[in-house]
């Protein structure tokens, strides 16, 4: 019967704090296991491995570990079982004559399990150099930093310092509460603002920088917003361009407007005729480049009324007016010669006006003979010395 090497066919492995390195111990000992204690087994298996390895073949001996036989001192293979594990599988071959060296393989297979509990283990920081010092904060690439609660730096040379802040891209910064700078070398200093594209600086509390003064950038792709009295949605080009638009549709229409009143104010009725009691007017209005004409009608039944419409044309600004006129209060004319006045044509009333003005030449005729007669009279009785 072959020896059998001295230890527990029943072992583990566990890490001695005092020593600073794996030792075998029986199965009944006791040990301290921390958070990544799956892993600690795995590294103790294969440690003992290449520290028994050797002394399997100096002793040339047989090892049994959980019911699998080492062969030490010829050529052999044997299976070394660990927890949550396929197996370590380890081939040695002895040397033989003076020519030949020694060998050794070692095939390690773990199963899905034993994979992702390494990588579990070594994912809660990624990359080098990284840092994350406070509650929830995480910093996942080379070189960065996140150092305040809920916190995030994800790349390279970044840094987040303060409460909900993020700096997402390379040599970005975030440095104020609530803040987040998403592009390489953007820079967000104050609360509450955002900075997005590389360079851009958000300096002001509550803002989003797509830029910096000289590195202005545009927003494109932006959904109409809601055009309301109590949104607070951003608004795009042709939003813009609507408003702007309409806004040059009422300069137009306030311009014809403006031509439309000229015209209508153009409109003035005639003296009131007793025997013709309708006129017509036609007016013409311009303003800032606008043109319309105006046409009106008046009706007199009397001297005292009025009745007037009028309307413009021609600009697609179509406008119209409807008017009254009225007269009040005591005549300084006698009564009789009013109705006189208003019930005689016009032929008669051209006639009298003729009459009165050659009767106004007789008068002044009459009057400078007068005078001369008066200067004669005065003249006899000069001589006759009276």
């Amino acid at each position: 019967m072959r020896d059998v090497f001295c230890m527990n066919r029943i072992f583990k492995v566990a890490w001695s704090k005092t020593k600073g390195y794996y030792v075998v111990a029986s199965e009944l000992a006791k040990n301290h296991q921390g958070g990544s204690c799956r892993i600690k087994r795995l590294s103790a298996a294969i440690m003992a491995v290449l520290v028994l390895t050797p002394q399997m073949t100096a002793l040339a001996t047989t090892i049994s570990v959980n019911d699998e036989t080492w062969f030490a001192g010829s050529a052999g293979s044997g299976v070394l079982t660990i927890e949550a594990g396929s197996g370590i599988s380890l081939t040695v071959s002895d040397a033989t004559g003076t020519s030949t060296s020694k060998s050794m393989t070692l095939t390690i297979s773990l199963d899905d399990d034993t994979l992702e509990a390494v990588s579990t283990a070594v994912s809660s920081v990624s990359s080098a150099s990284t840092s994350a010092s406070s509650a929830e904060s995480s910093a996942t690439e080379a070189s960065t930093s996140a150092s305040s609660a809920e916190s995030s730096a994800t790349e390279a040379s970044t840094s987040a310092d303060s409460a909900s802040s993020s700096a997402t891209a390379a040599d970005s910064s975030a440095t104020e509460a609530s803040i987040s700078a998403s592009s390489a070398a953007s820079s967000a200093t104050a609360a509450n603002s955002v900075a997005i594209g590389a360079g851009s600086v958000a300096d002001e509390e509550n803002t989003v920088s797509v830029g910096s003064p000289g590195n202005e950038r545009k927003i494109t792709n932006v959904a109409a917003g809601e055009v309301s009295a109590t949104s607070t949605d951003a608004v795009n080009g042709s939003q813009l361009y609507s408003v702007a638009s309409s806004v040059s549709n009422l300069s137009n229409r306030v311009n014809k407007v403006g031509a439309n009143a000229a015209a209508l104010a153009a409109l003035h009725p005639l003296d009131f005729d007793p025997t013709d009691k309708v006129s017509f007017a036609v007016g013409y209005g311009n303003y800032r480049g606008e043109n319309a004409m105006a046409l009106g009608a008046f009706y007199r039944p009397n001297d005292n009324t009025m009745f007037s419409i009028g309307g413009t044309m021609g600009n697609g600004e179509n406008m119209i007016n409807v008017g009254a006129s009225f007269k009040f209060g005591s005549s300084t004319i006698d009564s009789v010669k009013k109705a006189q006045y208003q019930n005689a044509p016009m032929s008669t009333m051209n006639a009298l006006e003729d009459q009165v003005q050659s009767q106004q030449k007789t008068i002044s005729t009459e009057a400078s003979q007068i005078e001369e007669l008066q200067a004669q009279v005065r003249a006899l009785m000069e001589k006759a010395g009276i």
